[in-house]
């Protein structure tokens, strides 16, 4: 399909290398997306196509400067119902997110709080790493699956088989439901990171939508 993305919170630096298919992108400082009965976190960076409709994939392979508490950064999908900030907006992300100095792949599902699945990732994925994440969400009718995988960094048929399914990938999450009457959603690329006052820096490889 046609990719026209666009921003819902601009980061501070943003750049596109065409030949590489890579997005770098520094998120803006103490930033989030999370959210309880008492507080709503809506400022991390978000690069998605708006709107699309019925069932997709939607692929990227990430690494980034994964420091600070909770450096963040992956794939979001997003449901907004109505007006903007309404009660019936929810989501998902996932990718990785740092805890107490381990990188974990983890997701979020919020609908309408924030509920947080994470496993422990099988490879680190810094900018001086060997391997990339590969992160899949796909939806099927009502359900989202949440699928990841690792390849070398410099092993494009590695990186193929698992784009193109040939190589299986980890469920981390299916949540049944989520999109239950739903016609379209946001999909992209997510960033955060709420104790990082200087903004984490992430590269996205190879995002895209499949239908």
């Amino acid at each position: 399909m046609d990719t026209i993305l666009r921003w819902h919170n601009p980061p501070p630096s943003h750049t596109y290398d065409q030949s590489r298919d890579v997005h770098t992108i520094r998120a803006t400082p103490s930033s989030d997306f999370w959210r309880t009965t008492t507080e709503r976190r809506d400022t991390g960076n978000f690069l998605h196509q708006p709107g699309v409709r019925g069932n997709f994939r939607v692929q990227c392979f990430i690494k980034g400067t994964w420091v600070h508490e909770y450096d963040q950064a992956g794939l979001m999908v997003r449901v907004v119902e109505g007006e903007e900030g309404g009660k019936n907006e929810r989501w998902i992300k996932t990718g990785i997110e740092l805890m107490g100095g381990v990188q974990y792949v983890s997701a979020v599902v919020t609908n309408p709080y924030s509920d947080w699945s994470l496993t422990p990732s099988a490879h680190p994925t810094t900018f001086t790493s060997s391997h990339l994440l590969f992160l899949e969400l796909e939806r099927k009718g009502p359900v989202i699956y949440i699928r990841h995988g690792f390849a070398p960094a410099d092993d494009e048929l590695a990186k193929e088989a698992l784009r193109s399914g040939e190589r299986s990938l980890t469920m981390l999450r299916k949540v049944t439901g989520f999109a239950n009457g739903v016609e379209a959603m946001d999909l992209g690329i997510s960033v955060a990171c709420p104790k990082n006052q200087e903004g984490v820096e992430v590269e996205v490889e190879g995002f895209r939508i499949l239908q």
